[in-house]
């Protein structure tokens, strides 16, 4: 049973090698559609790649984002290629300043390239504000 065990914990040990957390925020609003662009292509496709040109490999996606038009938060979760956005009953208050913030777990993540494909993808048609 020791030599099960142990086996157990090195193979946990070694998938989770390697598995980071990245957090990012970027303000404003934006439009649901892109939203669902930018993590489709995140978690479906998995066409963002890292600087060396590794595929980042997202575990785990959860947030909080401002989508036009609606007037109360709406949480992002994800795990691996399901995710789900939903409406809160936290109502954004009238002089706050909107903001989406998305917190990664995997792997190969680049924070920096996440940011600058989260901020083209939902400003490519002219979807934040």
């Amino acid at each position: 049973m020791k030599c099960l065990l142990g086996l157990v914990i090195i193979c946990e040990s070694f998938y989770l090698q390697g598995i980071i957390t990245v957090t990012f925020e970027v303000p404003g609003n934006i439009k649901e559609e892109n939203l669902n662009l930018f993590i489709q292509n995140l978690l479906w496709e998995k066409n963002v790649k890292d600087k060396t040109g590794h595929t980042m490999d997202v575990i785990r996606l959860k947030g909080l984002v401002s989508i036009q038009g609606k007037s109360h938060q709406v949480i992002v979760q994800g795990v691996h290629e399901l995710y789900d956005l939903e409406e809160t009953a936290v109502a954004w208050k009238e002089n706050e300043k909107r903001t989406n913030r998305l917190v990664l777990i995997g792997r190969n993540l680049d924070k920096e390239t996440i940011k600058e494909v989260f901020i083209a993808t939902v400003r490519e048609k002219e979807g934040i504000s």
